[in-house]
C-alpha cells in the first residue's frame, strides 16, 4: 500500500485504509472525539492530487467494483476523485458519502487481470483540512458469481504480523518470595538435623 503522502500522527498510515475497520478521527472541538489508527489521512497540504494504490503481486481476475470509506472527520471531504487500473484505464469517482458511509464504484463488465488500483483526489470542499479514508476496499467475482472483498497485498498482512505484540516474559519471583522460599529451605535442613540428632541420642541410650 502506498499514497502520496500520510499523517503519521496517531498512526494514520496508507495501510489503516486497509485494516478492515471503518473508524477515525471525528472532530476536534469542542473535545477531541475518534482516533486516527484506523485510517489513511494525507498530510495537510496534500488535497487535490494526493493518491493511495492498492498492488498486489499476481493480476487479480474479475475485478467487479471498488468501495470508498471517506474518513469521518467532517471538517474534510472529497468531492471528485478518479480510479486509474494498472490495464490504463480509468474511471471517475463522484462525491463520497459523508461520515464513513460506503461510496460504491462498479464496473460493467467487471475488469480483468488488474494488479494495482490508484485512488487520485480530484476535488475537495472549501476549506477542507486533510483528506483521507477509512477503508479502500476492491471487490471481484468468485466461482459462484457472488461479489467478495479481495485480501489486502500481502506484504499488508506481513507487517501486521510482524507488529503483532509479543507475550511478555513471565515476571521473576518477588525478592521476599525468594527470601520466604531460602527460609522454608533452611528450616527444612534445621529439622532434618535435629530428627538425625534424636535418632543418634536414642540409639546411644539404648547402647
Amino acid at each position: 500500500v502506498e499514497a502520496s503522502s500520510q499523517n503519521n500522527k496517531g498512526g494514520a498510515s496508507a495501510r489503516a485504509a486497509v485494516d478492515g475497520v471503518v473508524d477515525g478521527f471525528i472532530r476536534a472541538d469542542p473535545t477531541p472525539y475518534g482516533n486516527t489508527r484506523n485510517e489513511w489521512v494525507a498530510s495537510s497540504h496534500d488535497k487535490v492530487g494526493a493518491w493511495i494504490e492498492l498492488a498486489w503481486d499476481k493480476p487479480i481476475a474479475q475485478v467487479a467494483r471498488v468501495g470508498l470509506f471517506e474518513r469521518p472527520f467532517w471538517e474534510s471531504h472529497i468531492t471528485g476523485g478518479k480510479l486509474e487500473f494498472s490495464d490504463g484505464s480509468m474511471v471517475d469517482v463522484p462525491e463520497l458519502s459523508r461520515v464513513a458511509q460506503e461510496t460504491v464504484v462498479d464496473f460493467d463488465p467487471p475488469k480483468r487481470d488488474i494488479q494495482w488500483v490508484r485512488f487520485t483526489v480530484t476535488k475537495v470542499m472549501e476549506k477542507t483540512e486533510a483528506i483521507g479514508l477509512a477503508e479502500f476496499a476492491v471487490y471481484e467475482f468468485n466461482d459462484t458469481n457472488q461479489c467478495g472483498r479481495i485480501p489486502p497485498p500481502k506484504e499488508t498482512q506481513e507487517q501486521e504480523e510482524q507488529e503483532e505484540p509479543q507475550p511478555l516474559p513471565p515476571p521473576p519471583p518477588p525478592q521476599k518470595q525468594q527470601q520466604e522460599t531460602q527460609n522454608n529451605q533452611e528450616k527444612s535442613k534445621d529439622l532434618i538435623d535435629n530428627d538425625e540428632n534424636d535418632d543418634k541420642l536414642v540409639q546411644q541410650q539404648q547402647d
